[in-house]
């Protein structure tokens, strides 16, 4: 008799203990998946780990990696999943599902990793590309000016020969006139002021063109060469003497 009566007591105390409600039961399951379908991730999750927390649910731990999976955060979902995969003891079809989402996973994190580190690639030789130009042009920028004053100086040089050039044409015209006669003082000094002016208007067509080609030189290492550049030069000699043209774009 006093066995039965312990049998009916236990019985009893079993029945009147609260046993520990599902996860699928608990209203919170379904405000969780609200909040990961509108995005509110951290609310989803904060409601997920309660329920595991308090009912032991594995299914609360698969529903934790489907909300960052479906929120794109694919690290998170993988370490979800693989716990699990851990924790679960689930069956094989379960385990086949579970195994192909962390294979997409992992596949998505290498792609976007790869994407990644080809716009860092792009982006460094772009940056470097962009700096070794900067450089270059400041390079040129300060090499040009001594190009710039050795054409002046050059350009002034084949003016001033052009200068004596004419004086000494016109000097020969003045000692082969026919009249007024010239005396032998007159003509000496015409033919000093010739031999002068022509003496000068070669220094000017040689120190001119040594100027202008040094300008082509020093622009073109400045890094002229890359935009467009040109310095001619002309002579033409004949009977009266000499004359020069020259020409630049910079």
């Amino acid at each position: 008799m006093s066995r039965l009566i312990s049998i009916l007591f236990v019985t009893t105390v079993c029945l009147l203990v609260p046993h520990p409600a599902s996860a699928a039961d608990d209203p919170r399951a379904i405000e969780a998946r609200r909040a990961c379908a509108a995005a509110r991730v951290d609310r989803g999750i904060e409601l997920l780990v309660a329920i595991y927390a308090e009912t032991g649910d594995v299914n609360a731990i698969y529903n934790q990696a489907r909300c960052y999976q479906q929120n794109a955060r694919p690290e998170h979902a993988l370490e979800r999943f693989r716990e699990f995969l851990r924790v679960a003891g689930s069956d094989a079809s379960e385990h086949e599902q579970v195994t192909g989402f962390i294979r997409e996973l992992e596949s998505e994190i290498a792609a976007r990793d790869r994407r990644a580190s080809l716009a860092r690639a792009a982006a460094n030789a772009s940056g470097v590309a962009a700096s070794t130009s900067n450089d270059r042009s400041a390079r040129g920028a300060a090499g040009r000016w001594p190009a710039y004053l050795a054409a002046s100086v050059g350009t002034a040089a084949l003016l001033g020969g052009a200068y004596f050039s004419w004086q000494t044409r016109s000097l020969h015209r003045e000692v082969e006139r026919p009249l007024p006669v010239l005396t032998p003082t007159g003509l000496a000094d015409l033919s000093s002021r010739g031999e002068r002016a022509q003496r000068w208007q070669w220094i000017g067509y040689g120190l001119g063109s040594a100027a202008l080609v040094t300008s082509a030189a020093l622009f073109w290492f400045s890094g002229g060469s890359e935009t467009s550049s040109r310095i001619s030069l002309d002579f033409m000699v004949n009977g009266d003497g000499a004359s020069a043209r020259a020409g630049g774009r910079f």
